[in-house]
């Protein structure tokens, strides 16, 4: 797994400039905090995935990192990682966009923001989400991509066309 996560190139690895006039993501302080987590980063190895090579089970594994990274990533971060990295196909990173396109079209009636800080609602939103991907063959991360590259409504709303469905 250490191999997977070379291959991760984070975008933003910087620490905020000190004259930044716009507020910025927290994305730096957030990496400085793993940085420092003992149970991802010991002198100055990374040890997040240590002992995970026998653990099949893509769930399992986010709960592990979840715990390992607490402070520093939530679930949606935890989940997005995997799927990025391709440690994970059953997985779905709940984001602003994903989210808004529930909502508009298949009449969600919950907020990204409130999804991403309630575990136990992404978990069963997600466990749903598996379900009707097992139904049409694809997986839910898959999904996760296709909806986040396609997240121009036109697009969305043609798809859903009647004549298209």
């Amino acid at each position: 797994m250490r191999e997977t996560f070379r291959t991760y190139k984070p975008t933003v690895l910087i620490k905020k400039p000190e004259n930044e006039s716009k507020p910025q993501p927290d994305i730096p302080d957030r990496i400085e905090r793993f940085l420092n987590n003992e149970n991802a980063v010991k002198e100055g190895k990374l040890i997040l995935f240590d002992g995970l090579d026998n653990v099949n089970n893509e769930d399992e594994i986010r709960d592990i990192l979840l715990k390992r990274c607490s402070g520093s990533f939530r679930i949606k971060s935890i989940s997005d990682f995997m799927i990025g990295i391709g440690m994970a196909k059953s997985l779905i990173a709940f984001d602003t966009r994903i989210v808004g396109i529930l909502e508009k079209h298949f009449e969600l009636k919950v907020k990204s923001g409130k999804i991403q800080s309630n575990e136990s609602l992404y978990k069963t939103l997600e466990r749903k989400l598996r379900e009707v991907c097992k139904e049409i063959e694809i997986e839910l991360s898959l999904l996760d991509r296709m909806l986040f590259k396609s997240s121009k409504i036109s697009v969305i709303e043609y798809i859903l066309k009647p004549e298209c469905v």
